[in-house]
């Protein structure tokens, strides 16, 4: 009995990961952001009225502070006690980690550490 559950939850993942997927590339071939804003941005608007990013300028200037900081050699974790200290917080409320620090200054938006570009 067991067995047969494991089959059909993997099938069930199958089918909500195609979905997902077909979200989001549904998204991206109308230009729209995928979800929840990333740090830098805001959701705006274009002049149509298709949904979009907007750079908050404060947030993207951290940014390239920290991506600063990491090519002079700078840790993590003092970086992200820095943004914190500057009273930076992340796109939702959180503290800065030092793991944001790595997604967000160390690659560009949307791309995993295994993709190459």
């Amino acid at each position: 009995m067991a067995g047969i559950k494991a089959v059909l939850g993997a099938g069930e993942i199958r089918r909500n990961k195609a979905r997902l997927n077909d979200t989001l590339a549904d998204k991206a071939a109308l230009g729209q952001p995928p979800g929840s804003r990333p740090l830098g941005y805001q959701h705006g608007k274009t002049e149509d009225g298709a949904k979009t990013y907007v750079q908050v300028p404060e947030e993207a200037a951290a940014i390239r502070q920290a991506a600063e900081w990491v090519l002079s050699g700078w840790s993590l974790a003092n970086i992200a006690a820095e943004l914190r200290r500057q009273g930076l917080r992340g796109a939702h409320g959180r503290q800065i980690q030092p793991s944001a620090v790595t997604s967000r200054a160390c690659r560009p938006r949307g791309r995993t550490p295994d993709q190459s570009g």
